[in-house]
């Protein structure tokens, strides 16, 4: 499928050439920011739970991942929310 496709570089550069024949280009800018966003989550650790957004406390949990949750939101409101 489309995974097996993207995972080469030439998969890549031909799926990038038929998106810019169909005027999709979103198409492969969603893919790479969602693929990059992904991959900050592949170690057991950058998957911490947030600590209480009212805390004071820095020692109390990653601030990361706060700032994970807003990349994610700058995502959904670049691609999906239009």
């Amino acid at each position: 499928g489309l995974c097996v496709l993207l995972s080469s570089p030439s998969g890549m550069e031909a799926f990038i050439q038929h998106c810019a024949r169909e005027f999709s280009t979103e198409n492969i800018q969603f893919w790479n920011a969602v693929n990059e966003y992904k991959s900050k989550f592949k170690d057991e650790e950058n998957c911490l739970p947030l600590p209480p957004l009212d805390s004071d406390d820095e020692a109390s949990g990653p601030r990361e991942d706060f700032d994970a949750i807003k990349e994610g939101t700058q995502l959904y409101k670049r691609f999906v929310a239009v």
